[in-house]
């Protein structure tokens, strides 16, 4: 297939894949209390309201559930004096909330009466804490309860939000019939333990629409799990999501306390949305060229950082092939390939700018990193055939984490303008800034130089940013974490083994 045609069918497939894609939320089950004097109980969601404004964009569905025993308290009460005093106070703090009053029903045979009792409750708390609408807990999802559930909705939208109140419904799994998402807003079709969760379990399809669905974990690990977060955000585009570190052993309520590292998640969610889902919202597109990092995120286990020179390939191509990559049951062959694959939309990205008359002769200059970079240097020559390849030989010292040259093929006198810098992966970010060395030595402007990897770390991306502030830098995706060992997590493995089939057994 000739390149042209080639490209132009990515690119017909990459905007089919994004056409009508929504954003994530998040759904919050509050339960526990606020306290009195600042409402301490609820400080990690107050201080991201207040300290994140990008997350003024970002829908917080937010469950209340005043009574120790479920729902609002005695018939026709207003909320404790805690609840009084915070609730408001998290409306003023952001424009993007929507509050839900919990109401058991026992798995359908809970008295009508008494729900509509719980309704009316609220219905007649204060105006400046009513709930918008409501949270059913304990939803018999089976096609004998829809008229139930139909009826119970339709009570709860036109008690609140001047008779469009929302209405969560939970099951805890996929319904019986997808009848139930007429009437619902959201239903959450898995609630459980993290450690039973696959996101293969969802029912996804024209019936059973992802953005109304939400998913709610617990005892989940204590950083945000990044591969859950990317693929319920990223590649399914689940309506809201909450995971938590908090536990359920022991009869216990893990949803008594916010998890233990909210603040991440928060991020982790505004992250895996903005910058590896391509649409913030569903009229409001982002182009998946060039998106650059936000600023003011740096304070969390998933932050991100100012780096106007860095810039992440966002649509569903992309990630459906890093998907694979992460699996270790991938061959070397399949491997190879989606290497090449997301080399080729990253090299075309990255040639934007470059006037055609460069295409013309070998003033584009290759300089792969062996021997992962390798993996990508076939692709770059799809799109620049007469570049001159220059092989730079580094390695990282297993010890030190130490970055040594070993060779180079380097002319003595540039014979390029431009270099692409081939790196499949910047971990600590030694190997990347020890070959931008290696090419400035040589007599290249970082100005002229482009730095391509399949995937980076965010500590590894800010020390190359900051040692090179002029670097252009393309990445397919970026992982928040590192390990001790230097290893990006979750990350995709030893790259120059799997691309070469030379993995040990032990």
């Amino acid at each position: 297939m000739p390149l042209v045609t080639h490209l132009l069918l990515a690119i017909h497939l990459i905007g089919a894949a994004i056409a009508a894609l929504a954003r994530t939320e998040i759904i919050i089950p509050l339960y526990g209390r606020p306290g009195l004097f600042g409402c301490n109980g609820w400080l990690p969601l107050t201080e991201q309201l207040q300290s994140n404004s990008g997350n003024d964009q970002l829908q917080f569905y937010i469950i209340v559930n005043p009574f120790s025993q479920g729902g609002p308290g005695d018939a026709g009460t207003q909320p404790a004096e805690e609840y009084q005093e915070c609730l408001p106070t998290l409306r003023n703090l952001s424009s993007h909330i929507t509050l839900l009053g919990y109401v058991e029903t026992e798995w359908g045979t809970r008295s009508q009466t008494d729900i509509a009792t719980d309704l009316a409750t609220y219905a007649g708390w204060d105006e400046s804490y009513i709930p918008d609408g409501i949270f059913y807990d304990h939803v018999n999802a089976s096609s004998d309860f829809v008229t139930l559930y139909s009826t119970l909705a339709e009570d709860a939208q036109e008690s609140f939000s001047g008779g469009d109140g929302y209405v969560v419904l939970n099951p805890g799994v996929a319904p019986d019939t997808p009848a139930f998402y007429s009437f619902a807003d959201q239903i959450v079709t898995a609630e459980g333990y993290y450690a039973n969760f696959s996101a293969s379990q969802l029912v996804i399809d024209a019936n059973n629409p992802a953005d109304q669905q939400a998913v709610i974990l617990h005892d989940a690990p204590g950083s945000p799990p990044t591969g859950i977060m990317e693929q319920l955000i990223s590649v399914d585009q689940i309506g809201s999501i909450y995971i938590t570190d908090y536990s359920a052993a022991n009869g216990s309520n893990p949803y008594i306390e916010l998890p233990g590292d909210f603040a991440a998640f928060v991020v982790g969610v505004q992250y895996y949305w903005n910058y590896i889902g391509p649409i913030r919202t569903k009229h409001e597109r982002k182009d998946y060229r060039t998106l650059s990092y936000a600023a003011g995120l740096r304070n969390s286990g998933i932050s991100l950082y100012t780096c106007r020179k860095v810039h992440v390939l966002a649509h569903p191509i992309i990630n459906e092939r890093l998907s694979k990559l992460r699996q270790s049951g991938t061959s070397s062959k399949e491997f190879r390939e989606d290497i090449h694959n997301i080399s080729l939309l990253l090299g075309f990205e990255a040639s934007r700018d470059l006037e055609e008359e460069t295409f013309d002769g070998p003033k584009i200059g290759l300089t792969p990193v062996l021997r992962a970079g390798l993996g990508m240097t076939d692709a770059m020559l799809t799109l620049f055939p007469s570049a001159p390849v220059y092989h730079l030989g580094i390695f990282r010292e297993k010890v030190s984490l130490q970055p040594v040259e070993y060779y180079s093929k380097l002319p003595p006198v540039p014979t390029v303008e431009t270099v692409f810098l081939l790196d499949p992966l910047i971990a600590t970010g030694g190997t990347a800034c020890a070959a931008m060395h290696m090419i400035l030595d040589w007599g290249i402007p970082v100005t002229r130089i482009k730095l391509l990897c399949i995937l980076a770390s965010e500590d590894g991306l800010k020390r190359v940013e900051e040692e090179f502030p002029g670097l252009e830098v393309w990445a397919a995706a970026v992982d928040p974490q590192l390990t001790k060992d230097g290893l990006i997590a979750p990350g995709l493995g030893d790259t120059g083994d799997r691309l070469y089939n030379t993995l040990r057994s032990d």
